[in-house]
């Protein structure tokens, strides 16, 4: 079954499957970007998607803004587990599998698409959660 895993749903699944989280960002990671955005619908920073990446390919960009609201991230990332998407401290904004060739599809992302209308992060994420539902379900 697909998973489209948003934040804290993102960081449940990389512990059920071995990882590891940082427990407070603003005590274990200190950083000058935050996190926690005051106005959870306003961009409050940027992350890079890695060339090459399923979410480079569904989303088409290397970069973009994002909205998000979390002290809690991704510390060592589960066995088959790539990151798709980092944030300029080097805090882990997204991942996938290594290799899904004989896996359900997985898109986990830190930020909270649902809040962005205008980004190429949320709709594309959207329309591919709901294409590998589509394929799952027949």
């Amino acid at each position: 079954m697909p998973i489209l895993a948003i934040c804290r749903g993102m960081q449940i699944l990389n512990v059920a499957l071995g990882g590891t989280l940082i427990v407070d960002i603003p005590q274990d990671h200190p950083s000058n970007i935050s996190h926690q955005c005051k106005d959870k619908f306003q961009i409050c920073h940027s992350v890079d998607i890695l060339p090459n990446t399923k979410l480079n390919k569904i989303t088409g960009t290397l970069r973009d803004g994002v909205t998000s609201s979390h002290h809690q991230a991704v510390e060592y990332l589960a066995l088959g587990l790539v990151p798709n998407a980092l944030a300029d401290d080097g805090i882990v904004e997204g991942f996938e599998w290594l290799d899904d060739s004989d896996k359900s599809p997985i898109i986990a992302v830190q930020w909270h698409p649902e809040r962005m209308s205008n980004s190429k992060l949320s709709l594309p994420l959207a329309i591919e959660f709901l294409n590998f539902a589509k394929r799952f379900n027949k």
